[in-house]
């Protein structure tokens, strides 16, 4: 029959080595109650089904198991950053009420939109957020205003650029486009750009007006029919794909009846010239209301046999006329 004795560790260092396994045993179990003390390790360590938090409220990090996102705290115990969960969302929230209710701007990338929008983030809604997104079709970007119909603006603004066909030419509807959905009210004006590239300052100038290069006998004028301080003559492209010629000149002795020669690339095509309105007074006499052509070598002219006056020195004409580049058709 076996003895009690029996049961002991052979020697005492056995004894010790259960004794110490036993205690750290012991102080893992306790640990695990209380896992702010515990070290999680290990190469396949896999915690399933719960909710891991850096702090239990205030500023924090969240992992949610039961949605797949991970959010972040504010001081204040308000939901700031959120990323994951079912519509794998991400967003950034700002601003809150004093009833602790979501109403700051926030950006959130959801559903393929880069999300801008005003209010509460958790509820997008694409209809009335402001965004840039990319078009169902796979070949257009859009960028759309946000709206707010409790301030009686309900209605979005979009801007669509579409891709197009290397090959397509001007006025066909594979051709690349900007598309502005509505009226669009332009603080300031609409600018056509130069085609000269500007390598340092990474862009196209703004278009500016010019000042013509004189025919002889011909110069800037201010003075019509003894009314004086009006605009010089002067030309620009216009954002409608067309030239404006606008402003006074006036012909001293030996004048010729054509007033200048605009330069390439302000003159009308092939076969197109074109007629701009012209005021003739010669600062005594009845002044008359007639015509100055625009020919396709870029030349202004006034020939009697339109403009209805015959040039003489002391003749002061005011011009006021657009006419189309033909870039579009």
């Amino acid at each position: 029959m076996p003895r009690r004795t029996d049961q002991l560790p052979p020697d005492a260092t056995t004894l010790a080595r259960r004794i110490a396994a036993l205690e750290r045993a012991v102080r893992e179990l306790r640990a695990s109650r209380r896992t702010s003390y515990a070290d999680i390790g290990g190469g396949t360590t896999v915690i399933t089904g719960t909710r891991i938090q850096s702090a239990a409220d205030g500023a924090r990090g969240v992992i949610d198991a039961d949605d797949g996102s991970i959010q972040i705290y504010d001081a204040d115990d308000h939901l700031t950053n959120y990323m994951g969960g079912a519509d794998n969302t991400i967003w950034n929230q700002a601003g809150w009420d004093d009833d602790g209710t979501p109403d700051g701007e926030f950006v959130a990338m959801w559903i393929g939109n880069f999300v801008l929008g005003v209010g509460n983030s958790q509820d997008i809604e694409l209809g009335t957020a402001g965004l840039l997104g990319v078009l169902g079709v796979g070949f257009g970007a859009v960028w759309q205003s946000p709206s707010d119909a409790a301030q009686g603006m309900d209605m979005n603004a979009f801007v669509r650029l579409m891709a197009g066909s290397s090959t397509a030419t001007t006025g066909t509807t594979s051709y690349p486009a900007m598309q502005v959905d509505g009226d669009v009210a332009v603080q300031g004006a609409v600018v056509k750009q130069s085609t000269t590239w500007d390598p340092v300052a990474y862009r196209y100038a703004p278009v500016t007006w010019q000042t013509p290069t004189w025919a002889t006998g011909w110069a800037s004028g201010g003075t019509l029919g003894g009314n004086s301080t009006f605009r010089g003559l002067q030309y620009r492209l216009t954002a409608e794909d067309e030239v404006w010629v606008y402003g006074a000149a006036v012909a001293s002795s030996g004048a010729g009846t054509t007033v200048t020669t605009l330069p390439a690339g302000y003159r009308p095509p092939t076969n197109k010239r074109c007629l701009i309105r012209a005021y003739f007074s010669s600062g005594s006499g009845t002044p008359v209301s007639g015509w100055a052509q625009v020919t396709e070598a870029g030349v202004i002219n006034v020939s009697s046999s339109l403009s209805g006056w015959t040039v003489a020195a002391g003749t002061q004409v005011f011009l006021d006329g657009r006419f189309p580049l033909g870039n579009i058709p």
